[in-house]
């Protein structure tokens, strides 16, 4: 073998070889990188009560359970946070009532809670203070004001098949009440008139009977 010859060989299997140790090094990487992608949760705010983006960034949650409301935190990625309050104040504006029910929320757990005194129905106009200060002291002041409508209710449109079957409903039983229960009821009030003439020492004949019944009603009309 020539020596030119020998040396075109030698580069060619070094090559080789080289692709083939840098062909499993970048499958190992691929994974790596999905697996870091597969890392990141992506979080959502509850679905249930009243979510309210705040000004220095992050959202509250407001709800009810049984006769207590309970506000949660949540930071810009949504992800839940303990409360950066000690406290708060609530004014609530009943939209069924006059009357104003005020409560304080303290600290328990993750959120800030109320006592058992807000008082169904949960339908009313809020005002929620969130209290800056230490929460084993009385001073405390005002760090952010949110009004707000709890709950936020949906606007319900009647399906178009819904309204078409009720409108139904309320022919038939129109027509019903024309057939059948308008003529007995007739025929009720007919025979306790010609009771009553009787009773009066009067003839029992309809000529009685529609002097009796007052002037403009149906029944005189239809008698006539």
């Amino acid at each position: 073998m020539k020596p030119k010859d020998c040396l075109l060989c030698i580069a060619v299997t070094a090559l080789a070889v080289a692709l083939f140790a840098a062909a499993p090094s970048s499958q190992k990487a691929a994974p790596a990188k999905s697996k870091s992608s597969a890392e990141k949760k992506v979080f959502e705010l509850p679905k249930e009560g009243k979510n309210l983006s705040r000004d220095k960034g992050g959202w509250l949650n407001v709800n009810t359970s049984g006769s207590q409301m309970i506000v949660k935190f949540f930071d810009r990625e949504k992800k839940p946070v303990p409360p950066d309050v000690p406290r708060a104040a609530v004014r609530l504006r009943y939209a069924t009532k006059s009357d104003i029910n005020r409560t304080v929320l303290n600290r328990k757990d993750e959120a800030l809670v109320s006592p058992g005194n807000v008082r169904p129905p949960h339908n009313f106009l809020v005002t929620l203070t969130l209290l800056r200060g230490d929460d084993t002291s009385d001073d405390a002041e005002a760090a952010e004001i949110y009004n707000f409508k709890f709950p936020r209710q949906p606007l319900y449109i009647e399906p178009r098949s819904a309204h078409a079957a009720r409108a139904r409903l309320l022919t038939r039983s129109a027509a019903m009440f024309e057939r059948v229960i308008a003529p007995a009821l007739l025929t009720v009030d007919l025979a306790r008139r010609r009771e009553e003439v009787q009773c009066a020492g009067l003839s029992g004949d309809n000529v009685s009977l529609i002097r009796l019944i007052p002037s403009g009603s149906g029944l005189r009309n239809r008698l006539t």
